[in-house]
């Protein structure tokens, strides 16, 4: 074997090689942008939801947002990993801080009249968590 068939056989290998990487590369970069895709599905039909119907609606959207991301979690860079594990969480924590307040202010509005339980405040804290989500899902 000579010096230039040995070039070649090199060159084919690293060829082969770096070709594979890029093509993982772009597997992964589509499955991020799917996961981004089905999470600002999520975020729209969160935006639509009756004020009556968005703690049913928040916690099934748990499991789906659960599903996906643990689906995409290998796929996330490395450097963004933490913060993506601590804005899923975040999102997956909000029932227990904001929804568990429902009956205390349920018994509360019962005492006083003209008072209102602000939905807002809790969808705005929710999207606030998903775009969180969705912006380390890089």
């Amino acid at each position: 074997m000579d010096g230039p068939n040995v070039f070649t056989l090199l060159g084919i290998f690293v060829g082969l090689f770096f070709g594979n990487r890029l093509r993982l590369g772009s597997e992964a970069a589509g499955r991020r942008r799917n996961f981004r895709n089905c999470i600002s599905c999520i975020m729209e039909e969160m935006r639509g939801v009756e004020e009556q119907e968005l703690q049913r609606f928040y916690l099934a959207s748990i499991t789906k947002v659960t599903a996906e991301s643990t689906n995409i979690r290998e796929d996330i860079h490395w450097w963004n990993r933490h913060r993506f594990d601590v804005s899923w969480r975040a999102y997956c924590d909000t029932a227990t801080k904001d929804f568990s307040k429902t009956d205390e202010w349920t018994a509360c509005l019962a005492k006083t009249p003209g008072l209102e339980f602000d939905y807002r405040l809790v969808r705005d804290e929710l999207l606030r968590e998903i775009k969180l989500i969705t912006k380390y899902a890089t």
